[in-house]
């Protein structure tokens, strides 16, 4: 293997990474506008606490903005200035944020319903019942009365029927 294709270990790599690599103050090229301190000194948004669970639309709207911004940082879409740049990044991180907020609301009402189904006093009977006088398993009812009008009947699992 040739010194241009040496493998680095995973020490070497993590050395790299943490490397604090300041950006250039001055242009680059003489032709390039100066580098806003405020755009060089913000940090990359990272979306870990957004979970995978979340509306088609609202990800479909953030993945065209994202691709708008990476074409802009390639200046494929055109003259974008960095303020541009940086307004969307913002909104993007508002709308991260708002995304967050609401799966949050989402987990916070499937915990309480599977409270609520825990405390039913049937919770569980379908995976757990075994017939002790025919040893089937899971084919289990109970009986089920309306308590506004007396109304009764059978809520369970049964076996299909035959045809």
């Amino acid at each position: 293997m040739s010194a241009e294709n040496k493998v680095l270990s995973q020490a070497e790599i993590d050395a790299m990474l943490s490397a604090s690599v300041e950006p250039p103050s001055a242009p680059v090229n003489a032709l390039d506008p100066p580098i806003p301190p405020t755009v060089r000194a913000q940090a990359p948004v990272t979306a870990r606490r957004v979970y995978a669970e979340t509306s088609p639309d609202a990800l479909s709207g953030m993945n065209a903005r994202l691709e708008a911004l990476e074409a802009a940082a390639r200046n494929d879409a055109g003259e974008k200035t960095l303020v541009e740049i940086t307004a969307a990044i913002k909104e993007l991180q508002q709308n991260v944020q708002a995304i967050t907020a609401y799966l949050q609301s989402l987990r916070n009402e499937v915990d309480t319903n599977r409270q609520n189904a825990q405390a039913s006093p049937a919770h569980g009977l379908h995976k757990t019942f075994v017939c002790k006088s025919c040893e089937t398993q899971g084919m289990v009812a109970t009986a089920i009365r309306c308590t506004q009008c007396g109304w009764e009947g059978w809520w369970g699992w049964y076996p299909p029927q035959e045809k």
